[in-house]
């Protein structure tokens, strides 16, 4: 009896999360965009933000989470992550993809010398799993509580 309260409590509760994400509009999302200028970090210089991406991501995330994903070519993979390394002053976490194309991700949670606004932002830099030939810049920012 008790175990069937609980699955029907869980269904219930993943309704209304269904229920509660499926009331955003695109405009909601579109609200969502990363602006890097707000948290004093600079994109890649050269790299183009790509609204249909960031959108396609921010739609599968909570809400106080902000995203902006920037697209360069493959080719400048290595040297987006190096930018970051300079800019933020702070080392990557490097590690390959499946496909053996190195893989950055940029975590700014703690002390560093990085701007102060930036705490909470985590950046990854990857061979994009959407458009060939391209890397992906992906900026994720929630807010430190």
């Amino acid at each position: 009896m008790t175990k069937r309260v609980g699955v029907a409590l869980a269904i219930l509760s993943l309704a209304f999360l269904r229920t509660s994400l499926a009331q955003e509009s695109t405009s909601d999302w579109l609200k969502r965009i990363l602006d890097p200028a707000t948290i004093d970090v600079t994109p890649f210089p050269g790299s183009q933000l790509n609204k249909k991406i960031t959108v396609d991501t921010i739609r599968h995330e909570p809400p106080s989470k902000r995203i902006a994903v920037y697209m360069v070519e493959l080719g400048q993979l290595d040297a987006a992550a190096d930018y970051f390394t300079k800019t933020l002053q702070t080392e990557p976490l490097k590690t390959k993809d499946p496909r053996g194309f190195d893989y950055y991700r940029f975590v700014l949670d703690g002390e560093g010398k990085y701007p102060k606004k930036a705490r909470g932002l985590t950046i990854t830099v990857m061979r994009s799993p959407w458009v060939d030939g391209r890397a992906q810049i992906q900026m994720e920012y929630v807010p430190p509580k």
